[in-house]
């Protein structure tokens, strides 16, 4: 009985030796570490097609290390750089113009792989630095980024730069001058993207208000479209259920028995406000929509109409020859100075001289009372807007200021005749 119970004190002991080996395996054994995949594809032109060019690409990694190194394309096939790391990268960086000294800066997300196209303005286009601050007005933006993209094949967007916002309300992009990007916030909140056409303002503020990211209760995504204004359709995408893959837009108008493809994007973000000011306020516009999603595909056809007393003339005398905005501030065309929707006042202008011209010879005062009537009228139905430097309720003064000269020129006219007040 003493031998049996020794032999089990014995087996007891060189168990718990076995398991105290075996636990002390398990906590000195490495953890694995977390590897990195960055996919790096380029250079391009932004219109997609291939240069025969060279850049340098920095790659910044947490911890301060760089590596650096060249990609080159030959006009027919672009390079490719896969580099695989234990560390995350933070930031990359390429010579876009070399001619003028530009930086494109591309910072990363936290993912453990990511690809990217990197892109160069052709060097026979005009390039600009802009400057966009950004202004947080009751959005509460979470570790907030701001990135540009364009649609090298007309469908697809593909970022050309993502600057991050943490520290800083300023960032800068390097972009071809008289180019339709996209610019997209990513936050903790969600994203959401609005065109931004690069023109001559170089230096533009861009607020982000409450209700940027909204939130719903509802399981199914949703879609709002409103027409803000003549020019301006604000379209706005909510997925609370966070399982959307892409968002597809089309927006298109009617001309005749034709349908003209105006604005398209294919984008990402279960949250996303787009705002598309390249409206006419005399047009009706039909917005066409897919959203894919891991529940399916929702689709959504909604109709824009036109924009109560818009110019039904606006870009119908473009054939004069309205300006073209050139790098970095000159102007041509003619009339010199006029922007399509001001040409567009033309035909007003001439009903008002024509009513202006009536009877002048003879009653300057009447006619100028008649013009300025027939002003009041073209001016209530959105054919006139107070001058070719005014808009909407800017001219009111003036209008209010032409209706006095009328009155005073017609008691003048009656006092020089004997009838008016002596």
């Amino acid at each position: 009985m003493a031998k049996n119970k020794l032999c089990k004190i014995k087996g007891a002991i060189t168990a718990v030796v076995l398991l105290a080996l075996l636990f002390s395996l398990f906590a000195i054994s490495p953890v694995k570490a977390t590897s990195y995949t960055y996919t790096l594809h380029g250079p391009y032109y932004e219109d997609g097609s291939i240069p025969t060019a060279d850049i340098l690409v920095s790659l910044s990694f947490f911890g301060n290390t760089t590596q650096s190194f060249v990609m080159s394309s030959n006009g027919a096939v672009a390079n490719t750089t896969v580099i695989t790391t234990t560390t995350p990268a933070r930031t990359m960086t390429w010579n876009a113009s070399t001619s003028l000294n530009y930086t494109s800066i591309y910072d990363f997300l936290d993912v453990t792989s990511d690809e990217v196209n990197l892109y160069i303005p052709n060097p026979a286009t005009p390039v600009g630095l802009y400057s966009f601050t950004v202004s947080d007005i009751g959005a509460n933006m979470v570790n907030p980024f701001l990135q540009s993209s364009t649609e090298p094949d007309g469908i697809t967007n593909e970022i050309v730069e993502r600057r991050s916002l943490n520290g800083t309300a300023t960032v800068t992009f390097v972009m071809a001058q008289f180019r339709t990007y996209t610019l997209t916030f990513i936050c903790e909140e969600g994203s959401y993207s609005q065109p931004f056409f690069a023109d001559t303002t170089f230096d533009i503020n861009l607020p982000v208000l409450y209700g940027a990211f909204p939130s719903s209760n509802s399981t199914l995504p949703v879609l709002d479209v409103t027409r803000l204004n003549s020019s301006l359709i604000e379209i706005e995408y909510v997925d609370s259920a966070s399982l959307t893959n892409w968002l597809f837009l089309n927006i298109t108008h009617r001309d005749g028995t034709s349908t003209i493809n105006d604005y398209n994007s294919n984008t990402t973000g279960n949250t996303q406000v787009i705002s598309w000011n390249e409206a006419v306020g005399n047009w009706n516009y039909i917005i066409y929509a897919n959203a894919s999603t891991s529940g399916g595909i929702y689709t959504w056809q909604i109709t824009v109409p036109k924009q109560a007393g818009a110019n039904p003339w606006d870009g119908q005398f473009d054939w004069l020859g309205n300006d073209t905005e050139t790098f970095p501030d000159y102007l041509m065309g003619w009339p010199e100075g006029m922007t399509s929707a001001q040409i567009g006042q033309l035909m007003a202008c001439g009903i008002i001289m024509l009513f202006l011209g009536i009877g002048s010879y003879k009653n300057a005062g009447a006619s100028m009372a008649i013009a300025w009537i027939a002003g009041g009228i073209m001016f209530a139905l959105g054919w006139y807007s107070g001058g070719a430097a005014q808009a909407g309720a800017s001219g009111i003064p003036l209008f209010a200021f032409a209706g006095v000269l009328a009155i005073i020129t017609h008691m003048q006219e009656k006092k020089s005749e004997g009838a008016g007040l002596s």
